[in-house]
């Protein structure tokens, strides 16, 4: 009984094994026919060419990309960090601010705002938020002409 148990799984594994070597075999064939199909359709529609130079500058501008995409996420995460101390140290119990319909009105004129907005003119003024050299000019002591410019969006603050 043992021996016909073990004969019968031998049978099983062998078949097993030859149907993973003809399975693996198959999907070699699948891919070396697509991939001669996929060389044949290149050299008759050469459309896919590329420049290498161009390649090699596009992948850059990509990690440019994903490095500015970090820093920005980490500003916003920063500038987040600093609403919330802002909102804990600045206003007094008391004042019974409510800080939802603020942050909600806040996130609507944000929306507003970015509006039509060139993604340069935001970055600018990120980096503005977190040099700490910048300056910016109080509005009591701008001219009649800065304050009606600032309040139309075309005129920058700063010292």
């Amino acid at each position: 009984m043992k021996n016909a148990i073990e004969v019968e799984w031998q049978k099983i594994v062998k078949n097993f094994r030859e149907s993973v070597t003809t399975a693996m075999e198959n999907t070699e064939d699948l891919v070396n026919e697509g991939w001669k199909k996929a060389v044949q359709c290149e050299v008759e529609n050469p459309c896919c060419e590329y420049n290498a130079v161009e390649w090699q500058n596009m992948q850059t501008k990509i990690q440019t990309l994903i490095k500015l995409h970090d820093e920005k996420t980490a500003q916003k995460e920063t500038l987040a960090i600093r609403i919330a101390h802002m909102k804990e140290q600045c206003a007094p119990p008391e004042w019974n601010i409510d800080w939802a319909a603020y942050d909600q009105k806040a996130t609507a004129m944000d929306a507003a705002l970015a509006e039509g907005v060139e993604v340069e003119d935001t970055m600018l003024l990120d980096e503005r938020l977190f040099d700490e050299q910048h300056q910016w000019k109080d509005y009591e002591d701008m001219t009649e002409a800065e304050k009606k410019a600032l309040e139309n969006g075309y005129w920058d603050p700063v010292v």
